[in-house]
């Protein structure tokens, strides 16, 4: 019989990942990116273009 353990916030620690605030904080921040994707109704190409845009001008806010 399997034992049933209650899961933590982070299922990233449950699992024993390396550095398991970083990687839920990626999820978290990728659903969102995802959901704003949708909602827009973005093709896979044209939000390439625009993540890649919005790199390009973080690094340019930072030289």
């Amino acid at each position: 019989m399997e034992r049933l353990v209650q899961a933590s916030a982070n299922v990233f620690a449950d699992i024993g990942l390396d550095h398991p605030e970083q990687t839920l904080i990626r999820a978290k921040l990728m659903a969102y990116v995802i959901e704003i994707i949708k909602e827009r109704h973005l093709t896979s190409r044209s939000a390439a273009d625009l993540l890649v845009l919005q790199r390009i001008l973080m690094l340019l806010v930072k030289i």
